[in-house]
């Protein structure tokens, strides 16, 4: 476990009337224990941690004790006794029973309902399960000056990447092509992975959000769309920029403008004590005075995940 951290949890714990927390997330499962084992897919979690602000305990599969017990270190290990849902459920009811927890919080937006139902029959009525699914994540928002120093590298890693590329690139090449040098780039420059599958496209590509590259060559003139990003330690950048090989049209020159503008008005409210919304409107705003849509949020914060608190949108009232 990581003890500051899981202090900094034990007081949350204590503002929500908790007794403990059953964490699924592998993201905050990382944050709390240093131990990343990572999930084969949804619904098929590595290892469950029940933790409270005293300590935290890993249940793990038998085969994965030893590495628990190296990565994880300070938490209790407890070897589960099978792979399925139903085991996890039982064997941290039973641990809830042994601590006397009372009201236990759960992670209801990665929990499953069909993990959950077991868990609650596991338990019986005598303790209650309180859905808190942005409570290590509310913590997770504040970054520490070493998940900064990851950040930032991990930052570094995609911005070189991107500026390798477009000098590489040329007429003719495939978006499957520029993803692929991308993702090479990173790697070949210190990235332990990629944040997220590479996006890239042009032409009719660069206006899909989430477009998988293709075979499609990249021609002078169109509009390309990348996004993308490096993992470094375990933290994630996220980087968009739309470009074009040789002279972009006078329309293309406009839209960009206008979000060059916007991102400069946004970025300008972006202070401690600021409203989010606030910064998010006056980005908006910079756009639509010119009668264009506004499409997308201003931004969200990065970390552990690509997509964490804080969500900088319109509708957003978290104080940043």
């Amino acid at each position: 476990m990581i003890p500051h951290r899981i202090e900094k949890l034990g007081a949350a714990l204590a503002r929500e009337g908790l007794d403990g927390l059953i964490v699924t997330e592998p993201a905050s499962r990382f944050y709390l224990t240093g131990w990343s084992m990572f999930d084969a897919q949804p619904g098929e979690n590595a290892f469950w941690v029940l933790a409270d602000g005293h300590g935290s305990t890993v249940l793990a599969g038998q085969g994965d004790v030893t590495e628990a017990r190296e990565k994880a270190r300070g938490s209790r290990i407890v070897p589960l006794a099978g792979w399925q849902p139903s085991v996890k459920a039982t064997q941290t009811a039973s641990l809830i029973r042994e601590a006397g927890y009372q009201r236990v919080g759960f992670d209801d937006v990665h929990m499953g309902a069909g993990v959950y139902l077991e868990l609650r029959a596991a338990l019986g009525n005598r303790v209650e399960l309180v859905p808190v699914g942005e409570l290590v994540r509310e913590i997770r928002a504040i970054k520490e000056p070493e998940e900064i120093e990851l950040i930032r590298e991990a930052i570094r890693i995609t911005d070189a990447a991107y500026m390798a590329m477009r000098e590489w690139l040329k007429p003719g090449t495939t978006e499957k092509e520029a993803a692929w040098f991308l993702n090479r780039y990173m790697f070949d420059h210190g990235a332990d992975a990629t944040a997220f599958v590479t996006i890239l496209g042009a032409g009719e590509g660069a206006v899909v959000p989430h477009h998988e590259p293709t075979d499609y060559p990249i021609e002078p003139g169109e509009p390309c769309w990348v996004d993308f990003g490096a993992v470094v330690g375990g933290y994630c950048a996220d980087l968009t920029r739309a470009f074009c090989l040789g002279e972009p049209d006078e329309r293309l020159q406009e839209a960009y403008a206008a979000v060059i503008a916007a991102l400069d008005a946004g970025i300008a409210q972006l202070k401690a004590g600021t409203v989010a919304s606030v910064a998010a409107n006056a980005a908006a705003y910079e756009i639509e005075r010119l009668g264009l849509p506004v499409s997308h949020v201003l931004g969200h914060g990065i970390g552990l995940q690509v997509h964490e608190l804080p969500n900088v949108d319109r509708g957003s009232n978290i104080i940043l």
